[in-house]
């Protein structure tokens, strides 16, 4: 009787032990994936390491520097949208040849009431 019991002692103690056992190889392997390091926390790393770098040589003068590229990229902009309001329409060209572009400048000169008239040359038809 004494025997069997140590016995089923003994499997319960097992099994106890097995189930720590892989509890513990689970943890090992968790915490050797949580220790990787990863390609993002790397760059963080490094981008924490330059602004101290910079803290450490003078912050005052890091945050004068970006005031003063704030107000340059604000300067260019209100001088691109002042050009872009008051900027000249582009020069109307006409193209074509001799005689129909004198025709159609004296068209385009000439408001009147008018009747219109058609003309028929080589290439074009008008009304005048």
């Amino acid at each position: 009787m004494e025997l069997e019991k140590q016995l089923t002692k003994n499997k319960k103690l097992r099994r106890v032990r097995s189930i720590m056992k892989s509890m513990k190889k689970k943890l090992v392997k968790l915490g050797k994936h949580a220790l990787k390091i990863d390609p993002n926390l790397k760059r963080l790393e490094k981008a924490v390491q330059k602004l101290s770098r910079v803290s450490k040589t003078g912050f005052d003068t890091f945050l004068h520097l970006v005031k003063h590229a704030k107000k340059e990229l604000q300067k260019e902009q209100l001088e691109l949208h002042g050009a872009h309001e008051t900027g000249s329409l582009p020069k109307n060209d006409l193209i074509g040849r001799g005689k129909e572009k004198v025709l159609v400048m004296e068209w385009l000169r000439n408001l009147s009431n008018e009747p219109r008239q058609l003309i028929f040359t080589e290439n074009f038809l008008f009304y005048l």
